[in-house]
This record gives structure tokens, C-alpha cells and sequence, in this order.
């Protein structure tokens, strides 16, 4: 609920500030469109069981990124 409008406010501010590459923010958005869509049709399909083996790996290689990397 919170998202839309303090969102919205943000990225007035910040593009009034200039710290806002339009094109890549285009980019960004399709993205997360796209992979939602897609992904959300994907979990649907998968069990409970799996979708929580995907994501424990998927945290774990997180963590050891942070871990290890610079």
C-alpha cells in the first residue's frame, strides 16, 4: 500500500535531483515486468517443496557472494 504514492514522491524528487538515467530506468522496468510475469507462471506450476529448495540455494549463493566477494 505504501508503495505507489511514497514511490511516486521518490522518484519525482530524485528526478528533478538528475540522478535518474531515464533510458535505463525503462530497461529496469521492463525487466521486472517481464520477470515477473514469467516468473509468477513458473512458481505456479512448481510444489511448495521446490519453489523452497530454489530459493535456499538461491539465498545461499547470495551469501557466499557476500561472503567472499569484494
Amino acid at each position: 500500500m505504501l508503495l505507489p504514492p511514497v514511490g511516486i514522491l521518490a522518484v519525482m524528487e530524485y528526478y528533478r535531483s538528475g540522478n535518474i538515467n531515464v533510458n535505463v530506468a525503462i530497461v529496469l522496468a521492463l525487466g521486472y515486468l517481464f520477470g515477473a510475469y514469467f516468473g509468477s507462471s513458473l512458481a505456479v506450476t512448481l510444489s511448495n517443496d521446490m519453489l523452497k529448495k530454489i530459493f535456499g540455494i538461491l539465498l545461499l549463493g547470495v551469501s557466499l557472494k557476500m561472503l567472499l566477494g569484494k
